[in-house]
């Protein structure tokens, strides 16, 4: 087999942005002259809306709803690593987290390993000879280097700590690990890595990874190190400051550190120092270590981590999840929700598909679309017949098959509803080789070989297929040899697809196995191409510049039309793709724009419009005929697009309601295979439901064919009886919040039913109600009911919150209380506060004191919070205060004197007549303001102290006190 990828081209794009984003697209549809849909009315009569060429384009331009991602993978996190990543680096030292792109860089205590990888491939001449005769040794080489970077000196116990979770998690196909659901993070940290310093990584915007040294006062910057080892051939610096190092695959460069201080992001020149193969850093010797410094680098890898944004197949599952495969070796595939939300990657194991040389091939996903179990075949394995993978809906690999004998390669596979079996398209090298496989079932059992269209010659493989409704299929076939290769065939399941085929014609394009490269990834080869679609009536066929329709009975080619004149026929393809609906409207990839075609059975028609806003190159379009959403995948993005389609309108169906007793059904009129099965939109499986309540419901019936046709329905349940609810919160959390439901419509009188309330809550008035949901069914004289769902919503009670600056002062300090959490404050006590009702009183207490603040908003809900002011009195500090006022009011009442460390204590206090009126030898006694039983009226006063201290020092003072009213 030669295989000089027809499927894969090498883009190296700038990274684009890491998260999944939201876009609104505009889905533009070709109108033609008249679309005839069919719709359904609230009575349940069966109706069609006819819409000129003006109206519908109008209609489509309007349509806005849908979802976008430019980064399809999303492969720029760090995951963590539970072994999955082991036999990938080469290090000595445990890899603990990795960014899984396609230049893989892991993470262990020590430092960074790198990953990278080139193909050394032979010319053109040099393949064809060997493809002549045989020889794979003819592929281009895969060659692997490893880089390490070692942080030389660092702290062997720093820790690494990661941060920002990513939405969804990753899956892997290495053996023993396939259950393992590993998150990916925004941030990885190394903590103190050297004194004072940290380093912190990310994957930027711009590709590369981005890495900053957090430099704490105190740091030591001359300590930092990077050494780098392994396959390195040279370390040295550009003329531009940034540092190179020259590897076999390329260089890794370091680009030139930009340096700032963290507060105020004041910029500090910076440079690289490069001794051997170490790398480290420099700032002015007159730079301050007082403040907090960052320097920030950025390396980029020969590849930049980009490629792994090529998303090349997208298909999608009966509730409309979506899923997309691609990147580069290891190749990936993603699933996100209707809603566009991320939900996982998986990524295939290593050594999947790998024969030698450059190869790393996958087959084209098959998806089960009722379960969403995906399958996922070997690209080629010539030593024993390629296996397959079974992933289950959650990501997790749940079986690898034994290999299947009997061919090499196994390039798109498909799931016969029919006979449940697999069936896989590929080829080989020999002469005569196989290129069909059927797989016995979904457990991956057992198989059997085929050579479906009877071609003796060597390379006959499959570039692209396509399974019809009645399991019958289609092949466009690519091979580097020129007398079969770009023939479409069709293989009848009426023979158990054995040759001859039903026919078999030339399709004047120029797929070719050999020579010519499909979206050549240097990593990957492949013959996979999105070229072929088909509907209940008509056979399209695209190679990216050209668009044609056939004949399916007989192959008869229809119609033809260039879609893009300045594409290399064949050769080099920059994008393709292709879908159809049932109205004959085409949808086919192309340079950040989908066209639309119409075709009549004669004439493709180009449509007014074309869906626009595409971030780049288009690789495969997929129509949801269901939802009427184009599901579209490219270079570094994945998209859908809601379209204006006919649907599957073979399924041909009535709708009826009954309005009171909640009754829809659907009947189908004929068309499709039965039987036929029903889902409605909340869970029934039955033609009809019942006893439901008010609102809109879809039913989807599917028909038994091996394809299953579909034909989504909605019907309206729209009772006379109609309720208006209004509702007033539960304020503070005290039960009493109200709801009240005004109905109108159906005939009164009126039950109420509310739920879940105590007895007695049976009028239109429900009150005493906490926050929470409520139900409330009203019944009017006719036996309809209506039901509703009341939300009361809840006013949380406050929290209050209390701090201060200082928690302990010197005695005579003040220091400052801040209370938090409401609209107005009162603290308590007052003593030593400057304004005790307002947030952030000044507070200068004389002893330890534990102040309290209560916090109200404007709902009158109120919280309090408590702290404690501690007075430090140093010792042998003795503070005896000026003035006291004793009325009782908690607050100064006593005169008592402040210190410690006194063993000998005595103060007398006498009034301005020198009468003596109160002495104490207890330094704890404090005079209260009393005299022989009576409070003493304002006055100035004078005392004498003595004391002697515990170290013998002995304190004497006088001075006057003021006793205040």
């Amino acid at each position: 087999m030669k295989k000089t990828d027809i499927r894969f081209r090498a883009f190296v794009v700038v990274l684009l942005h890491l998260s999944a984003v939201w876009l609104k697209t505009d889905g533009r549809l070709y109108a033609q002259e008249a679309i005839t849909t069919s719709g359904s009315n609230a009575s349940g009569s069966g109706g069609s809306v006819s819409y000129t060429v003006g109206e519908v384009v109008k209609k489509i331009n309007n349509t806005n709803s849908g979802w976008t991602s430019n980064n399809p993978f999303h492969t720029d996190v760090f995951v963590e690593n539970f072994g999955q990543f082991d036999n990938r680096a080469n290090t000595d030292s445990p890899v603990k987290y990795a960014v899984n792109n396609s230049d893989k860089i892991f993470f262990t205590q020590k430092g960074v390993t790198f990953k990278l990888e080139k193909v050394d491939k032979r010319s053109k001449e040099e393949r064809e000879e060997m493809e002549q005769k045989g020889w794979e040794e003819g592929k281009s080489k895969m060659e692997t280097y490893f880089v390490t970077m070692d942080w030389e000196g660092a702290n062997p116990n720093a820790i690494m700590e990661v941060s920002v979770q990513a939405e969804g998690y990753y899956t892997f196909g290495e053996q023993g690990y396939e259950k393992i659901k590993a998150k990916g993070y925004k941030k990885l940290i190394y903590k103190n890595l050297y004194p004072q310093i940290d380093v912190e990584y990310a994957v930027p915007e711009k590709g590369g990874i981005k890495y900053r040294l957090i430099l704490h006062p105190g740091a030591d910057l001359s300590a930092v190190k990077m050494h780098y080892a392994g396959d390195v051939e040279e370390v040295k610096m550009d003329n531009n400051g940034n540092a190179l190092i020259k590897t076999p695959a390329g260089n890794i460069t370091d680009h030139a550190p930009q340096s700032f201080y963290e507060e105020g992001k004041i910029t500090i020149p910076s440079v690289f120092e490069i001794k051997g193969n170490a790398i480290s850093f420099k700032l002015p010797t007159e730079n301050s270590q007082r403040r907090t410094i960052v320097i920030d680098p950025w390396t980029t890898t020969p590849t930049s981590l980009t490629t792994n944004n090529v998303a090349y197949d997208i298909d999608f599952d009966d509730n409309g999840n979506v899923y997309v495969s691609g990147g580069s070796a290891p190749f990936k595939l993603s699933k996100y929700s209707n809603a566009g939300s991320f939900l996982w990657t998986y990524t295939n194991p290593s050594g999947w598909g790998t024969t030698g040389g450059a190869w790393n091939f996958y087959s084209k996903f098959c998806i089960l679309s009722q379960t969403g179990t995906i399958f996922i075949g070997e690209g080629v394995n010539q030593s024993a017949g390629p296996r397959v993978m079974k992933i289950a809906s959650d990501g997790s690999l749940t079986k690898t098959s034994s290999n299947f004998p009997g061919n090499e390669e196994l390039w798109v596979m498909f799931y016969n509803r029919c006979n449940g079996q697999l069936i896989g398209f590929g080829g080989g090298t020999a002469f005569g080789g196989k290129n069909m496989q059927i797989i016995s079932d979904t457990n991956l059992t057992g198989s059997s070989v085929k050579n479906s269209n009877g071609n003796s010659a060597c390379c006959n493989d499959i570039a692209s297929a396509k399974m019809d409704y009645n399991g019958d299929f289609y092949a466009l076939i690519s091979s580097g040899i020129p007398s079969i290769s770009n023939y479409l065939q069709k293989s009848l399941v009426s023979t158990n697809y054995n040759p001859p085929c039903a026919w078999n014609i030339n399709t004047g394009y120029n797929f070719r196995e050999f020579g010519i490269n499909i979206f050549t990834n240097p990593n990957s080869e492949s013959v996979r191409a999105n070229a072929l679609a088909l509907n209940t009536t008509y056979l399209f066929s695209y190679d990216g510049k050209t668009l044609k329709a056939w004949d399916k009975t007989n192959g008869a080619l229809l119609a033809s039309i260039i879609v893009n004149a300045a594409y290399s026929d064949g050769s080099y393809r920059s994008h393709e793709g292709i879908d159809v609906d049932e109205c004959n409207t085409v949808y086919v990839g192309g340079n950040k724009e989908v066209h639309i075609y119409n075709f009549n059975g004669t004439t493709f028609t180009a449509g007014t419009s074309i869906i626009k806003d595409i971030p780049n190159e288009v690789y495969d379009v997929r129509l949801d005929k269901t939802s009427n959403t184009l599901n579209i995948c490219g270079k570094g993005f994945v998209t859908v697009t809601q379209v204006v389609s006919c649907g599957t309108s073979s399924l041909n169906t009535k709708d009826s309601v009954n309005n009171c007793l909640g009754y829809a059904s659907a009947t189908v009129l004929g068309g499709g295979t039965p039987p036929y099965t029903y889902l409605w939109s909340n869970g029934a499986t039955t033609s009809s439901i019942s006893g439901v309540s008010v609102g809109t419901y879809t039913i989807t019936i599917s028909d038994n064919s091996c394809l299953i046709l579909r034909k989504r329905d909605t019907v309206v349940v729209d009772s006379s009886l109609f309720l208006t609810t209004i509702t007033n919160p539960d304020i503070c959390q005290k039960s009493v919040g109200t709801a009240t439901v005004v109905v109108g419509g159906g005939v009164a009188p009126y039950t109420y039913s509310w739920s879940p309330l105590s007895a007695g809550q049976t009028t239109a008035v429900a009150s005493n109600l906490s926050g929470g949901t409520y139900t409330i069914t009203v019944t009017d004289v006719n036996g309809c009911s209506q039901t509703q769902i009341v939300s009361v919503t809840q006013t949380p009670g406050i929290t209050a919150s209390a701090s201060a600056s200082f928690y302990t002062i010197a005695i005579g300090d003040s220091t400052t209380l801040t209370g938090s959490g409401g609209v107005t404050y009162q603290w308590s006590p007052s003593t030593g506060l400057s304004d005790p009702a307002i947030s952030n009183p000044v507070a200068t207490p004389l002893q330890t004191t534990i102040y309290c603040v209560t916090v109200a908003d404007a709902n009158g809900c109120s919280g309090s919070d408590c702290i404690t002011i501690n007075v430090d009195v140093p010792c042998g500090t003795l503070f005896i205060p000026n003035a006291f006022s004793p009325n009782n009011d908690s607050q100064n009442d006593m005169h008592c004197v402040m210190g410690g460390c006194i063993r000998i204590f005595h103060i007398k206090i006498y009034d301005r007549w020198g009468e003596k009126v109160f002495e104490s030898y207890d330094q704890k006694l404090c005079w209260d303001g009393v005299y022989q039983g009576k409070l003493l009226d304002a006055a100035v006063f004078v005392y004498d102290m003595k004391a002697t201290l515990t170290i013998g020092e002995k304190i004497n003072k006088k001075g006057n006190i003021s006793l205040m009213r």
